[in-house]
Formats: C-alpha cells, sequence, structure tokens
C-alpha cells in the first residue's frame, strides 16, 4: 500500500543537517555534493532549494537537493569570465542530489521530488535542468527520461548554447566513467544542447 508523503521545502539549517544525514545513510556517492549552510547560499548569492517527502509521522523517505549551478559559475569567476559565470547562474538549475528511502521506493516519491525540483527552476526562471547520475544504476536511465530528461553517455561532455551568450558554447566536462550527464530543457527560446 502506497504511504501517504507530503512534500515541503527545507529553510532551517537543522533540516538541512536531517537531509544531509539522509543523504549520507542513502546514497553511496564519495563526490556527494555537499549541503551548503544558509550563510553558505547567501555568501554565494546562489540559494540552496531543498525539498523533502515525509510520512505522517514525519520520518523522512525522500529529499532532492538543487540550486543554480554553483560549481561552474565559482570556476567561471576564478577564470575572469564574470559573463558566462552570470549567464550560467541565471539559466542553468543543477539537482545534485536525490534520495528516496529503499522501503518507499517505486511509489512515486522520487518523480514528486523531481518534479518539485522543476517547480524551482521555473520559479527561478531558468531554462535548463541539469544533474549528473550513475548510469550504472539499473532502472535510473529510464527514470530520467520518463521524466522528459535527454541523458547522454558517460564521459561524454554536455555543451550548451545561451541566447544571451551569442557565438559561445559553454562547455560542461564530464571525466568519471560512472556517470553521465541528464538535461531537460525548459525554455528552448534561450539554450540549445550541441
Amino acid at each position: 500500500m502506497p504511504i501517504e508523503i507530503t512534500i515541503r521545502q527545507v529553510a532551517t539549517d537543522d533540516d538541512r543537517g536531517r537531509v544531509r544525514a539522509f543523504f549520507q545513510a542513502h546514497i553511496d556517492d564519495p563526490t556527494a555534493f555537499e549541503i551548503p549552510a544558509r550563510q553558505t547560499d547567501r555568501e554565494l548569492g546562489i540559494p540552496s532549494r531543498i525539498r523533502v517527502a515525509e510520512d505522517s509521522s514525519g520520518n523522512l523517505v525522500g529529499a532532492v537537493f538543487a540550486s543554480n549551478n554553483p560549481e561552474d559559475v565559482i570556476r567561471w569567476r576564478m577564470q575572469g569570465n564574470d559573463q558566462v559565470a552570470d549567464v550560467i547562474a541565471a539559466e542553468m538549475f543543477m539537482i545534485h542530489e536525490l534520495a528516496v528511502h529503499p522501503q518507499a521506493q517505486r511509489q512515486g516519491i522520487g518523480r514528486r521530488l523531481v518534479e518539485a525540483a522543476f517547480d524551482d527552476a521555473r520559479g527561478a526562471s531558468t531554462s535548463v535542468t541539469a544533474l549528473l547520475y550513475d548510469h550504472r544504476t539499473p532502472g535510473l536511465t529510464e527514470f530520467y527520461r520518463a521524466l522528459g530528461f535527454q541523458t547522454l553517455g558517460p564521459r561524454q561532455r554536455l555543451e550548451l548554447n545561451f541566447t544571451a551568450l551569442p557565438g559561445i558554447t559553454v562547455g560542461f566536462p564530464q571525466e568519471r566513467p560512472e556517470f553521465a550527464w541528464a538535461l531537460r530543457t525548459l525554455n528552448p527560446a534561450r539554450v540549445t544542447r550541441l
């Protein structure tokens, strides 16, 4: 029998710590993107968006952590290219982590969490949502494709053209063989994939 869940946005650092512990318990990813404290979000100017799925007792059964793309924004700023960094921050929304408790899987919770992340991306007026995922995980490629993502092969570089950067192709490398890019375009008038 499906469990009743509530999806809500996380706001406090205590909630963020609870989500961090949930991810550590349910994701085996040594490269996991660390959930920052709210103060770090403010310092970077790139707020995190964290949604949780809770059962009727308030227990976490799933969570998604997303934000505008801070790693690449910082990388481009360090290279002295603020224009590209600004466009990436404005246009690209990243899903960093997604997990559903094993006993709650296959009940639509992951789908609802990703759809909540899409709502956050639309609310931030971004034009593309992207993520890296372990393509070796059975069913994960099909899951993301069913949610409207295009998936790239392992080690395949993601290359995007943003209308705000005419004539410039922005590349996002992927060198780890177990990970692959997934991409969902929310506003095709502002971004295209090569």
